[in-house]
């Protein structure tokens, strides 16, 4: 009588395997999949957040900025402007009396077909992209009681609104096609206006 051992693995066996195999390596799959769009997502609304907080912070610094005046000169420190979409601002950073300097005169404009809120200076340099994918952007005028105000004199503050889409479609995110946004609300007191 020979005494035949089999060794290795059956059809079967091998067939099971294998199967297992698949269902673990899909479920891995799967999972690195979810973390890397997780991680896509998260990294555009890190960029939209900082990338607007920066623009804020600049614009909160001139605005408080707005109206400085060691000269005694005529001028006003933010005019209104009927366009939403437009704020100006006036310092004399160098007490010469005139606004004419670089950084004397800035303006703040919204480019509604580019989505792109411009810096201009009023120097060599022209209007410069300060934020890209600016849904929108809009200036309200505030007097010393905090009501909205059209009257150049009697602006204290300024209340600004943004809305700030990602550059990127999350295909996760069912509302605006896919685009996540981002809305900042700020109220800027100007210092300076406060003693006219």
């Amino acid at each position: 009588m020979s005494n035949h051992h089999q060794t290795g693995f059956s059809l079967v066996e091998l067939l099971i395997s294998i199967a297992i195999s698949m269902i673990l390596l899909a479920a891995i799959s799967t999972y690195f999949i979810y973390q890397d769009r997780t991680y896509a997502a998260q990294n555009q609304l890190t960029e939209m957040h900082e990338n607007t907080r920066a623009a804020l912070d600049l614009l909160e610094r001139e605005i408080r900025l707005a109206g400085y005046n060691p000269a005694r000169a005529t001028f006003s420190g933010i005019p209104y402007n009927s366009n939403t979409g437009t704020l100006d601002l006036y310092q004399d950073l160098n007490g010469d009396g005139a606004v004419t300097g670089t950084n004397e005169h800035i303006t703040y404009s919204h480019n509604q077909t580019q989505r792109i809120l411009y810096r201009n200076a009023n120097d060599a340099n022209g209007a410069q992209p300060l934020l890209d994918n600016l849904n929108a952007f809009q200036v309200s005028y505030l007097d010393s009681a905090g009501s909205a105000t059209t009257t150049t004199a009697n602006i204290r503050s300024v209340r600004l609104a943004f809305t700030v889409q990602a550059s990127q479609p999350d295909r996760s995110w069912p509302q605006n096609n896919g685009y996540r946004t981002l809305t900042l609300n700020s109220s800027i007191t100007a210092k300076n206006l406060a003693y006219k």
